[in-house]
């Protein structure tokens, strides 16, 4: 597979990993319940808990919007990364 390819593809990968991600987390959820403790094996358990913070907690209030931002910055550039570079440029120039 070429880098073209590959850039082309990754829009769909990464809708795709962030949809199965939210469908296995609402099973889960829906499955175990919570306060229901399911063992899986010996030493293996699955347990419904919920983590409101960013590091456990330590951003505190704050975490709402550094998330926001983080994913912000992130996908910002992932789409500079995959905008063809002589297009991008492009977009920018001026005609005197």
């Amino acid at each position: 597979m070429t880098l073209s390819a590959a850039k082309r593809l990754a829009p769909l990968l990464i809708l795709a990993a962030f949809g199965l991600d939210q469908l296995s987390k609402t099973w889960a959820h829906s499955f175990v319940g919570p306060g229901n403790v399911i063992a899986v094996f010996p030493g293996f358990n699955l347990v419904a808990i919920t983590n409101s913070g960013v590091a456990f907690g330590l951003a505190g209030e704050a975490a709402p919007a550094i998330l926001i931002a983080i994913g912000v910055l992130l996908s910002s550039m992932l789409g500079i990364w995959l905008v063809p570079r002589q297009h991008l440029w492009h977009r920018f120039e001026v005609v005197i």
